[in-house]
């Protein structure tokens, strides 16, 4: 009875140890990225504010005062993240900071990776819709290799003429950086347009392809 059982119990204690992975990974690697981006934060902003904070000690105390404690700079971070968001709202603010990206503009180069990354980051966080039109299919980065793609234009003045007309600009993202990747221009023949929504896409290109659409879906559904 005991030799019949034990292949039982092994499979069991394996589909418990497979499930316990399938809970500690996603949650252990969500809480290390986390945890290094609150160490880079906080020792950074730690390293800007004690030479201001010492000298400021030194004119009211007359003595050095040790730093605020662990966890200050995320403290700092967030108050400076919506002080910004508080000034963006406010008119003069709206002025300030057109001006600041009016001057980026102005600036070769510059120009270019903020205006990229801006729209990105938009349409990441969903303020700006419109920058990803759809979704699509294209063999890239050759025949017979087929890519997740973002139409961000269907008319493309100046180029689309010189090559196929009915050419759209898609935004080709790599993995797990989305803010980084391709602009091709492509004939609208050889893109396949897919009945995904730009978020799950983009959940898709992330993950590397583990997150499915279906599987982005219920994420969605958990996450309401």
């Amino acid at each position: 009875m005991s030799e019949e059982k034990s292949p039982n119990t092994l499979r069991h204690l394996r589909n418990l140890f497979i499930t316990g992975l399938l809970v500690l990974v996603p949650l252990g690697v969500t809480l290390w990225i986390v945890y290094s981006l609150f160490n880079l934060t906080d020792r950074a902003i730690r390293n800007m504010l004690t030479e201001p904070f010492n000298r400021l000690c030194q004119y009211i105390f007359n003595r050095d005062i040790e730093i605020p404690p662990y966890g200050i700079g995320l403290i700092v971070t967030v108050l400076v993240i919506l002080f910004t968001g508080m000034i963006a709202k406010n008119l003069v603010g709206r002025r300030i900071i057109s001006l600041f990206e009016h001057l980026l503009f102005r600036l070769p180069l510059v120009n270019r990776i903020y205006k990229a990354v801006k729209q990105i980051s938009e349409a990441m966080l969903q303020r700006d819709k419109n920058i990803f039109q759809a979704v699509v299919l294209l063999e890239y980065p050759r025949l017979g290799l087929y890519s997740i793609g973002f139409v961000t234009s269907t008319t493309v003045q100046g180029v689309s003429d010189k090559i196929n007309p009915d050419s759209v600009a898609v935004f080709v993202a790599t993995t797990p950086n989305p803010t980084s990747g391709f602009v091709l221009i492509v004939p609208r023949r050889d893109v396949i347009f897919l009945d995904m929504t730009v978020e799950d896409a983009m959940k898709f290109v992330i993950s590397g392809g583990v997150v499915t659409p279906a599987q982005a879906q219920t994420l969605s559904l958990i996450e309401k």
